[in-house]
């Protein structure tokens, strides 16, 4: 009875053992990829979005959902703009499934979303949730929430804190373009 519980409890612990493993071997394909593609690197998300540099701001964020595509690695990107309400209209989305929250969505109603999007923080599904983006950005200004940058249809493989961090900089890179097309038209008013 007692080798009956032991040997229980030992096949408990190597099929631990084993999810450990599979799940390090999973972070090591996607950190090797990662370094094999350097598609990720931060000078290649720099001159990726530096591209936004030559539009004007009603341009900047309809470009900046093919900069997300190309960063992410994914065609399911959707962009909404959020003005003084607690309302988000839909900007651009490059998929009908990116588009799936619809042309308005009141973002009170989907507060795991927003209360991370307003501490300036990266949203990830880590409840893999159907009727949210897999990941989400915000991009504010004086602390207000100008645009929200959804990613929809990434893999489990790719929803990594790596992943998060090329969002949240070309989040920063987006907002800079579109501060910078700001002040330049009201330069010219």
């Amino acid at each position: 009875s007692e080798r009956k519980e032991e040997k229980e409890y030992l096949s408990g612990k190597i099929a631990d053992i084993a999810d450990i493993n599979t799940s390090n071997v999973r972070v090591k394909d996607s950190l090797q990829t990662q370094i094999v593609n350097q598609s990720d690197s931060i000078g290649k998300i720099y001159s990726i979005t530096s591209s936004l540099e030559q539009y004007m701001p009603e341009e900047v964020l309809f470009r900046a959902a093919e900069v997300l595509e190309q960063v992410v690695n994914t065609k399911e990107v959707a962009i909404y703009t959020v003005g003084k309400s607690e309302y988000a209209r839909l900007y651009t989305a490059t998929s009908e499934n990116a588009g799936q929250l619809g042309y308005t969505v009141k973002l009170s109603k989907m507060p795991d979303l927003y209360d991370e999007l307003k501490d300036g923080k990266v949203f990830i599904n880590r409840g893999l949730k159907a009727e949210y983006p897999m990941m989400a950005v915000a991009i504010k200004n004086a602390d207000q929430l100008k645009a929200i940058l959804m990613v929809w249809g990434l893999s489990w493989d790719a929803m990594t804190l790596g992943t998060a961090n090329m969002l949240a900089i070309t989040a920063s890179l987006i907002q800079n373009a579109v501060l910078r097309a700001e002040r330049y038209l009201e330069a010219l008013e």
